[in-house]
């Protein structure tokens, strides 16, 4: 790589540290829900797709599949695909989903955090009341 390209030299190393930052209880919480690597590589190649096709505009017109290959690095074969999925899902998610939201999601979805009925289980608000990180 051309130290002297900004463009080919590859992410500033800062950004690099602090995505290492970001990214690693992420990656803790998925593998204990099971989640591999392959699943979140495919979930990264639909959401690299996605924002490239919806906010990486060039005169608010849609992107050809190779400039979103180019910009993303995802095979043009794949965007393609990753498209067509995406204009047939009839699942609506919102761009931002509030962090209590998602807590609440959890609560009320994960079988663990409800009672047999299938209603939600109080929850411990510290590890010395019983709570715990996962």
């Amino acid at each position: 790589m051309d130290s002297s390209n900004p463009s080919l030299a590859g992410p500033p190393p800062a950004l690099v540290r602090a995505l290492r930052r970001v990214l690693r209880p992420l990656v803790r919480v998925m593998l204990a829900q099971g989640i591999t690597y392959p699943y979140l590589a495919e979930l990264l190649k639909h959401l690299f797709v996605d924002v490239a096709a919806t906010e990486f505009r060039l005169d608010n017109k849609a992107p050809t599949d190779s400039r979103i290959s180019l910009m993303t690095g995802v095979h043009r074969k794949d965007v393609s695909r990753l498209r067509n999925e995406l204009a047939q899902t009839s699942e609506a998610v919102p761009d931002v989903v509030s962090l209590g939201a998602q807590l609440v999601a959890v609560w009320l979805g994960t079988a663990r955090y409800l009672h047999e009925d299938g209603s939600p289980l109080p929850l411990a608000r510290f590890a010395s009341e019983g709570g715990s990180y996962l």
